[in-house]
């Protein structure tokens, strides 16, 4: 059956959209039914009356932004902003019920669409809002960064697009390099002496690297990123990464660090790895390392770093790990299943001398039936089995006799935790 190309277009929480679809196969009846109310739903709010103060001043249509709105230097009224706030509402329950019937019908790409909305999007029409509603913007600049951002959306969203992986690909390799920059001036321009550490926060999907916003956010379940840094305090949301002494973009956060910090967070993603990575500044050495799969907690402070060795890709000891999911590829012991028990992913975290990893299922996808991993004579290892038939096994073997000195095995969401 050919398969269904349907890209969803969500609306901007200060605008409306345009509903784009391309059917290739013969689609659910009430898909035409359910799209035509919602089309009319749509129609409905940028011609109610009842939000006329607003879109009075920024209509519902970015193209009808013309050269007198663009250049609008009053400033939001509190006649206006109660009629905006009508209209945010209306729109919120109207994208709520979108959300639904796009996720429904939409392929990879479609998915792939809706995360760029609320990584991106979502985020930076809110900021909009609120420069408008404080009266740091005029109507003219609202409506003028309203039109960047649906640029920028556009852009982010065309980069996925089917012929234009080549075009992605250099776009994200510029965007991390660019990152990287900006993130090494910020830090050098902190005395040492005031912030000897430099905390990293990334969220990666295997090699791939995306915005941290999408490790915080899970359907209707979302995270936050706490941090003590000195006498400052910072509670981030996923909406709103606002974090003392940090500098972020879509490629990840760097937090300057005092001599006294703390960092907790939390991984809401089912597929995406959330990261963390303590560098001391004076030797540039990475300190303490530690990442979550699903609803897993990352907590680490300053005296963590004194408990943890600098992580490398170096691994050699006496001891090896064999782990597998009985006969059955190993991915499979970590992957959730359909049904209530199944429920999420699980994952395997090894740490041992200078090496650390965590892996999802999607990290062991090339693996076969069995992981061997080499240990130095001090590791740690935690893996927890999602699978409801097959039993996740581990073995620790003496790397010269080949002698089992330890073995366990855990039925589903069962524990492994092994600490020599």
């Amino acid at each position: 059956m050919r398969s269904l190309l349907f890209i969803i277009i969500v609306i901007l929480l200060n605008g409306c959209s345009i509903v784009y679809e391309k059917a290739l196969e013969k689609l659910n009846p009430n898909f035409f039914v359910q799209q035509s109310n919602l089309e009319d739903e749509e129609k409905e709010l940028c011609t109610d009356s009842q939000y006329k103060a607003y879109l009075d001043k920024s209509p519902c249509n970015l193209n009808e932004s013309n050269t007198q709105l663009l250049s609008d230097g009053s400033k939001i009224t509190d006649e206006q902003k109660i009629s905006f706030e009508k209209y945010r509402k209306a729109v919120q329950a109207y994208r709520d019920e979108k959300v639904a019937f796009e996720k429904k019908y939409a392929n990879v790409l479609g998915k792939r669409e809706y995360e760029i909305v609320e990584s991106y999007l979502i985020p930076q029409s809110n900021k909009n809002y609120q420069n408008l509603s404080d009266g740091t913007f005029t109507w003219g600049e609202y409506n003028q960064q309203r039109i960047q951002i649906k640029k920028e959306f556009r852009r982010r969203v065309d980069l996925y697009a089917p012929d234009n992986y080549q075009l992605r690909n250099r776009q994200i390799q510029k965007e991390r390099e660019d990152f990287e920059v900006s993130k090494k001036n910020f830090i050098a321009k902190k005395l040492i002496s005031q912030f000897p550490y430099q905390g990293d926060i990334s969220c990666t999907y295997g090699s791939n690297q995306l915005p941290v916003m999408a490790c915080m956010q899970k359907g209707n379940i979302t995270t936050n990123i706490e941090v003590r840094n000195g006498e400052e305090y910072s509670m981030a949301q996923f909406t709103r990464l606002d974090i003392a002494n940090s500098i972020g973009s879509g490629n990840g956060i760097a937090i300057a660090l005092r001599p006294n910090f703390q960092i907790k967070m939390q991984n809401a993603s089912s597929e995406m790895t959330m990261n963390l990575k303590i560098i001391d500044r004076q030797t540039n050495s990475v300190v303490y390392q530690k990442s979550a799969g699903q609803f897993d907690y990352i907590s680490a402070s300053n005296s963590s770093i004194s408990r943890s060795s600098p992580p490398s890709t170096i691994n050699s000891g006496a001891y090896e790990a064999e782990i597998n999911c009985g006969y059955q590829p190993i991915f499979i012991c970590f992957m959730k299943q359909g049904g209530v028990y199944g429920s999420f992913n699980t994952t395997l975290e090894i740490r041992s001398g200078n090496f650390y990893k965590l892996y999802q299922y999607q990290d062991l996808m090339n693996s076969g039936a069995s992981l061997q991993v080499p240990l130095g004579s001090s590791f740690n290892i935690n893996a927890q089995n999602s699978n409801n038939t097959f039993l996740l096994n581990i073995k620790i073997r003496d790397k010269t006799t080949k002698k089992v000195m330890f073995e366990k095995s855990a039925g589903q969401f069962d524990f492994i935790r092994i600490r020599n």
